[in-house]
């Protein structure tokens, strides 16, 4: 892995942590989300943190990218189709915002890596998904 594509990973890694880590106290404090749907937000938000934990860990270690590259796609994905629903869906315009600004940093953190793991130049693999570093 090159030595973009591990920082991409480590930064990423830690926005993950801070979008769900922060989304976690939320569902936990609004008393007014039914049961259901909190159990859905920790879900969500585990499944999110084992993916930020394996990207922290395989970006420290500058090893398999495509697992790297697999993981920060499927966030960018949640982040595709949770940012569309609470765009056309009925919230606060603030609140809004602030979740579309959420999925846009996710999806470019997740479009960097992707480019980051891409050769160079023509003919140029050291810098291509599963050839080591």
């Amino acid at each position: 892995m090159n030595a973009p594509t591990r920082r991409l990973s480590l930064i990423t890694a830690a926005f993950m942590t801070f979008v769900w880590v922060t989304r976690i106290r939320n569902a936990a404090g609004d008393d007014a989300m039914s049961t259901a749907n909190r159990n859905g937000a920790f879900a969500l938000s585990a499944v999110c943190l084992v993916g930020a934990a394996v990207v922290a860990t395989l970006g420290a270690r500058s090893s398999r990218p495509r697992w790297v590259v697999a993981i920060v796609v499927a966030h960018g994905l949640v982040w595709l189709v949770r940012g569309a629903q609470i765009a056309a869906g009925d919230r606060p315009p603030g609140f809004k915002v602030v979740h579309v600004a959420l999925a846009a940093v996710s999806i470019a953190l997740a479009a960097a890596i992707v480019r980051s793991t891409r050769p160079t130049r023509a003919g140029d693999m050291s810098h291509s998904v599963g050839v080591a570093s």
